[in-house]
Formats: structure tokens, sequence, C-alpha cells
């Protein structure tokens, strides 16, 4: 019982860090703003659906390792990621292509 009640609020804090992403991103005045609120989405959700993963005892130690690796590949890249969306948005604005 214990357990299932961890599992709902580790899930409902992953939904209020998506949700919270989604009115960020639907209020952001511009494109490069909006990349601000990836981050909830993108580095807090992952971990907290692994800890609910695993939290649940429902699954075997194998694919417990296995979601704990691809949400850290997830936390790693997504700074990258944003940090390429946001070059690539400014090469366009600018049309030369230089973003430094």
């Amino acid at each position: 019982m214990t357990a299932e009640i961890a599992v709902a609020v580790l899930l409902g804090l992953v939904g209020g860090a998506a949700l919270f992403s989604v009115v960020g991103l639907l209020r952001s005045p511009t494109p490069l703003a909006a990349l601000h609120y990836l981050g909830p989405a993108a580095i807090a959700a992952p971990p907290l659906l692994v800890a609910a993963v695993v939290v649940s005892g429902e699954t075997s130690l194998a694919f417990d390792l296995q979601a704990g690796l691809v949400a850290a590949f997830l936390v790693v890249g997504a700074p990258f990621v944003t940090q390429l969306l946001g070059r690539a948005y400014y090469a366009g604005e600018n049309e030369g292509g230089e973003s430094g």
C-alpha cells in the first residue's frame, strides 16, 4: 500500500513537470525563451519516472538498470540538444549561419 502511494506521488510529480513545461512553452514570447521551459520535462521527469518504476517493485533488476541508464542518457543529453536547437534557431534568424 505504501509503495502504491509513493508511485502515485512520483507519477504526479512527473505529470506536474510535464504540465509546467507545456504551459511554459505555450506562454513563452519567443522560441528561444521556450527552450528554457523544456528543462523540467527533460531533466526532472525521467529520473522521477524511473524512481516510480523501481518503487513499484514489479520489474526485474535488469529492467530497472536499463530504465536508469535511459534516464541518465536523457538527463545528460537534454542540455546538449537544447543548446543545439538554440544555435540552429539563432543561425536561421541571422541568415549568415554565424551563431557566436
